[in-house]
């Protein structure tokens, strides 16, 4: 038991454990605090508490229901007491500033002082075993302590000195003062005497003028008195004359007055006539302005019956243009009929500043977004055979059995070039893109190789004619129709396929034949280069593939897997997609020589098809007149494109997109868009619903269900990915460069817009639901499922206020533009307006049957939106919560509403699966937004109030034209270059731009 513990293991141990930690200092002061009895609540992420715990000196204990440090047990306290925390103190201090004094080669400076140096020496005495350095440092700190002590002692008698001198000096000073003070005293005296001498004579003097005033003043008096007297005589004269005119003045002024009784009684008989006349006349006056007004409203009334009149056949007339484009719009081929219709609808009301009739409005939305889908190019004479994309993806060739090939733009829908050259109908195509080679076969066999670079100067201009070539030379080499044409993958060579069951090899660059292959038992239908893999592959007309090792052209292997002709081969990397007259297509992988996929649905032979550039869909073409879309990860069918009125004879994906072209039999040539099947912008890319979607300073940011915040570019590019939620995010705002996203995870996180990188977590028990930025970007609100409404500060994620009230979840919270109040909406189907500075409850706004799931506020901050569960938004007045208006239409909840930047407009998100927009001062219905295959979830307008973006449970976001003069202008650009433009170009002129593409 003795101190230090050196008998016992565990306390030696202890000791040692203690010695060597680093934070020895704060360790001993906290169990210094635990010896004298003091509470210290135990911290695990403390590594003090953590090393004190390590040690064995120090465990934990409940105490009073909260877990606390406390020494071990009494033999630690007994062994490691204060007396050894007083040593191990002193022995520290002493080591340290040991060391020092050592490595500043024994200065004083680093000796020890005043307390320390008592304590260090008081220590030193009970120690028997100081080194050399240790006394040597003891005793400079002793020595350097006497020199102090000294110099204090010096100090203070020359102190006591010079308060000596300073007492003599001050005692000389008053002497001073007191002999000046009775100096002054006696020349004070000396001017008072001579100031009251010299007062003495001034009032003799004045005395003296006195007695001279008084005399002058007696004499002047007896000249006035003789002056009055005389004026008093001059004045009874004028007396007596002013009488004698006042009698004369009388006599005058009242035959005056009886002339003027005289005159006012004539007056006053003119004026009653005159009063008599001026109302007969204003009688008068009064019946004709009554007749005149009666016959102006009159006319204005026929006025506006003829106008209402007008206005009732304008809007039937354009509802009635507006059923006729949805219902075209739903018919096969009828695309640009419908989208003239459209146009047709709705170009006379806005011409007339009125607002479109719902269904002339819905006409011309459906309209364009059916021809969104797929445009039609017309042109050629018999059927389209072969399409193909060239790589700018600006523009594409289409050959024909009318034995031309047309170079086609996609922004204005022009010829840019027609090649003429063969005798006959031409069935293949391929294009080499390093060279600006083309080649084409016929059905009598003969190929033609073609230079398009003379066409390029084309592809800019708009209104320069088509350029017409020839051929840049002719291959002769079959005897049968070439019903298939491939160049290498570096384009050197050029192998086509024809139905006398050869496969001939032909240098691009020279255009003579090298090599011939033969080993296919019946016509040759397709082939396909694989670049990866060296091989070339090709298919018959009996269901018979045989791939080749390329350059060698040996058979590598032979399988049949159709039961009739294959028409079309496609390779991309070690896929092989082919499609056949038995009605499917299969998809193959050529490494591992096995079947992937195998599609069935169409009702015809599967003429064409394709892989996309990214190898996630495959595309096919039957004589079924359908052309469909599948995803080659799950096998199912996306979509069925039904447009063409006859066989589809060929269809390709663009080389870096998922635009889809084909060709027909109906001698058309089609560009379809299956992932941009309307005007809008779509954003995919969440593995949940898209919860909440904004604008956010030129980019667009969505948070989802998937626990991810993603940013994008205004045209659906994904720009950045914001990881560290765990669930569900169901609300994000932005404000200044800085993002805030609340989660069911219980968090709240701050980002920073540009990086895309976490500026600081806030922790809560609750799950939170809805955030708002205050417009000063000073702190930001926060509210959840514990009902309260939090104020953070947005710099340091300080807790600053909370707001009680709501009875329920807190869905929904927007500030407004000024930053005084703060609307939150809740599931206990209240709305309540709060003061942000003294974080008061305003109004309660009750009306709602069911939870409120979106607030907002007008630009002007005079109204408040909400939207509710019940199926209704309301619009609210802010002074005095009285409802204005309710907004009903939808066929499902409501989940968000939005104002537009200039108050004017509403738009709501419903579970419908539409947007709608309405007015805001009427409350009536202006447009509806279809296009999401889900509930739609949010809705916000864009900064200039000509788009609204949305968020859905379909997993996507959507960019929408919320403006008739978006889809107006659309359609007009995507009419311009069809036939049908003529009957509707007068009204597409103030819409049109021609530097737009469509």
């Amino acid at each position: 038991m003795g101190r230090g513990g050196s008998g016992d293991t565990n306390l030696a141990v202890a000791e040692k454990l203690f010695q060597r930690n680093p934070l020895k200092d704060q360790m001993l002061q906290i169990y210094r605090q635990l010896l004298e009895g003091m509470e210290i609540k135990a911290n695990l992420y403390n590594p003090v508490h953590m090393a004190l715990r390590l040690t064995g000196m120090v465990s934990r204990r409940d105490l009073h229901g909260t877990r606390c440090l406390w020494v071990r047990n009494r033999i630690f306290a007994h062994v490691f007491d204060r007396a050894w925390v007083h040593e191990q103190k002193t022995q520290r201090l002493l080591n340290a500033s040991l060391e020092r004094w050592l490595l500043s080669d024994r200065e004083e400076d680093y000796v020890l002082r005043g307390k320390a140096l008592q304590e260090a020496h008081a220590w030193s005495t009970t120690r028997d075993d100081l080194t050399k350095d240790e006394h040597a440092f003891l005793m400079a700190g002793l020595e350097v302590a006497r020199k102090d002590e000294e110099i204090q002692q010096k100090s203070e008698r020359d102190r006591e000195r010079r308060l000596e001198a300073e007492a003599r000096t001050r005692l000389q000073q008053r002497a001073i003062r007191a002999l000046g003070s009775l100096v002054l005293a006696l020349v004070g005296l000396l001017v008072f005497a001579f100031w009251q001498y010299h007062k003495a004579e001034q009032a003799k003097e004045q005395e003296r003028s006195a007695k001279e005033q008084a005399v002058q003043a007696q004499k002047g008096e007896r000249q006035q008195k003789a002056k009055a007297e005389r004026a008093l005589a001059q004045a009874k004269q004028a007396l007596d004359a002013v009488r004698r005119a006042q009698k004369k003045t009388y006599l005058a002024l009242h035959q005056a007055k009886k002339a003027r009784q005289v005159a006012t009684d004539q007056k006053r008989r003119a004026m009653r006539l005159l009063v008599q006349v001026g109302a007969s006349l204003r009688k008068e006056e009064r019946a004709r302005r009554a007749a005149l007004q009666a016959r102006k409203r009159a006319e204005w009334l026929r006025k506006q019956e003829s106008a209402a009149r007008r206005r009732a056949e304008l809007a039937e007339r354009a509802a009635q243009e507006g059923r006729k484009a949805i219902s075209l719009a739903a018919q096969s081929g009828q695309e640009m009929r419908a989208l003239r219709a459209g146009i047709l609808a709705i170009v006379p009301s806005l011409r007339s500043h009125q607002t479109p009739p719902l269904q002339a409005l819905e006409g011309l939305i459906e309209s364009v977004n059916t021809a969104r889908q797929t445009r039609r190019f017309r042109g050629h004479q018999e059927a389209v055979t072969r399409v193909l994309f060239l790589p700018n993806s600006q523009t594409f060739l289409s050959a024909s059995r009318d034995r031309t090939v047309r170079l086609w733009s996609f922004q204005t829908g022009r010829v840019l070039g027609i090649l003429r050259g063969h005798r006959a109908a031409i069935l293949a195509m391929a294009y080499t893109p390093n060279h600006s080679l083309l080649a084409t076969a016929d059905e009598q066999g003969s190929i033609l190789l073609w230079d398009l670079s003379p066409c390029k100067h084309a592809m800019n201009p708009p209104e320069t004619a088509p350029c017409q070539l020839s051929p840049r030379h002719r291959l002769q080499g079959h005897n049968k129709a070439v019903h298939a044409l491939a160049f290498s993958p570096r384009g050197r060579w050029l192998v086509s396929a024809s139905q006398d069951r050869s496969l001939c090899l032909w240098s691009s660059s020279s255009a003579k034949l090298k090599r011939r292959l033969q080993g296919h038992l019946a016509g040759i239908s397709a082939i396909a280069f694989s670049e990866r893999m060296g091989l070339l592959v090709s298919a018959d007309q009996r269901g018979e593939i045989v791939s080749w090792t390329w350059p060698s052209g040996v058979v590598r292997k032979r399988w049949q897997p159709h039961q009739g002709p294959i028409n079309a081969l496609h390779l991309l990397g070690e896929h092989l997609l082919s499609v056949s007259d038995d009605k499917t297509a299969r998809l193959w992988d050529l490494r591992q020589e096995k079947q992937i996929r195998v599609w069935r649905g169409h009702n015809g032979r599967v003429t064409g098809g394709a892989i996309s550039a990214d190898g996630a869909f495959v595309v096919t073409a039957s004589t079924d007149q359908r052309v469909r879309l599948w995803s080659v990860k799950t096998g199912r069918k996306l979509k069925t494109l039904d447009a063409h009125t006859q066989a589809v004879l060929d269809a390709t994906f663009s080389p870096r997109g998922l635009d889809i072209l084909t060709g027909s039999q109906d001698r058309t040539v089609r560009l379809w868009r299956p992932f941009r099947d309307d005007a809008t912008v779509v954003f995919r890319g969440h593995q949940g619903f898209v919860n909440a979607a904004i604008f956010a300073e030129g980019r667009i940011v969505t948070a989802g269900s998937d626990a991810t915040v993603r940013i994008w570019t205004q045209q659906g590019r994904k720009k950045n990915r914001l990881l560290g939620h765990k669930s569900w995010v169901g609300a994000v705002a932005s404000q200044k460069g800085q993002l805030v996203t609340a989660s069911r995870d219980r968090t709240v996180r701050r980002w920073d817009l540009a990086t895309g990188t976490s500026r600081g977590v806030l922790r809560r028990w609750a799950w939170q639901e809805a955030v708002a930025w205050d417009p000063m970007a000073h702190l930001f609100a926060v509210g959840g499922d514990d009902r309260v409404l939090h104020l953070v500060e947005a710099q340091n994620l300080r807790w600053l206020k909370a707001l009680r009230g709501h009875q329920g979840s807190i869905t929904s919270l927007v500030f407004s533009q000024d930053g005084r109040w703060l609307v939150s909406g809740s599931k206990d189907r209240t709305l309540r307006l709060w003061d942000v500075q003294r974080g008061t409850c305003l109004h309660t706004f009750e009306g709602h049957q069911k939870a409120v799931t979106s607030v907002a506020f007008s630009p002007d901050g005079q109204h408040i939106l909400s939207a509710s569960l019940d199926g209704t938004a309301r619009l609210w007045l802010r002074k005095d919560g009285r409802r204005v208006s309710v907004f009903r239409g939808h066929r499902g909840k409501l989940f968000a509403a939005a104002f537009s930047p200039d108050g004017n407009r509403v738009a709501t998100a419903s579970g419908d699966r539409t947007v709608r927009i309405w007015d805001a001062q009427t409350a009536r219905l202006i447009a509806i937004l279809r296009g999401h295959t889900k509930s739609v979830l949010s809705v916000q307008f864009s900064p200039d109030g000509n788009s609204l973006l949305t968020g859905s449970m379909d997993r996507t976001a959507r960019i929408f034209p919320a403006s008739e003069q978006l889809y107006l202008r659309v359609g007009c650009r995507l009419l311009r270059y069809q036939r049908e433009f003529a009957d509707v170009r007068g009204l597409c002129v103030p819409y049109l731009n021609l530097r737009d593409t469509p």
